[in-house]
């Protein structure tokens, strides 16, 4: 008696398995956005990207350090970066601890600097030197 309501019941139960994980194993659906010059970044060319602690999206282009916050793009470059002598951004890095470093073609890195005061972080220099760059804090 057993075997026949277990016979009976094996079909439906396999089917609800199969719509379930059908239903449930669908990739849910994304928006995809480009963004270009006329929507606030300063050129169309993206060397990297690398995302921040803090959830910003920074942006190496060969017009600046960019930072976008989901509407918005700061652009930093040789004005509003003391001592950048290029905007030309050739590598982005993230170290263990999150911390994000970009380098320009004139061998200048750059840190991305997360203010304690809960500003929006910025790219602050680190140091340049004609043989070579070295990381200071």
């Amino acid at each position: 008696m057993l075997n026949k309501i277990f016979k009976i019941l094996w079909l439906p139960y396999i089917f609800c398995c199969l719509i379930i994980t059908k239903a449930s194993g669908q990739s849910p659906s994304y928006n995809i956005i480009n963004y270009k010059t006329k929507d606030g970044l300063p050129q169309n060319s993206v060397k990297c990207i690398q995302f921040d602690k803090a959830g910003y999206c920074w942006i190496g282009t060969e017009k600046g350090i960019v930072r976008f916050d989901g509407k918005n793009f700061k652009v930093y470059d040789k004005k509003n970066i003391e001592g950048s002598i290029s905007e030309r951004i050739a590598y982005s890095a993230q170290d263990a601890e999150g911390n994000i470093y970009f380098l320009n073609g004139k061998a200048q890195n750059f840190k991305i600097k997360l203010p304690s005061n809960g500003q929006a972080p910025y790219p602050k220099l680190l140091h340049s030197s004609k043989f070579g760059v070295y990381l200071k804090d």
